[in-house]
């Protein structure tokens, strides 16, 4: 999966995270948040499949060493 820049707050993949914060939203599209690096990390490693991995390269304690974003690139 390449990697597209969000620049607002508009965009509909925010909105999708927006709404998941509600248990409601999540229950009807079958779907969670994993937030964090390490624990997205867990995650992938788990076997969770992603639909979808948001990040901010800024934020991300290892920047592109990251294993997070090394797996998230390839999903």
């Amino acid at each position: 999966m390449s990697l597209t820049e969000i620049d607002s707050l508009h965009n509909p993949r925010i909105k999708l995270v927006k709404g998941l914060m509600r248990k409601r939203r999540r229950d009807k599209r079958g779907l969670f948040l994993l937030e964090g690096e390490r624990e997205v990390a867990r995650g992938l490693e788990a076997g969770l499949e992603a639909t979808q991995i948001l990040l901010c390269p800024k934020l991300f304690k290892h920047g592109a060493r990251s294993e997070a974003r090394r797996r998230a690139q390839s999903v």
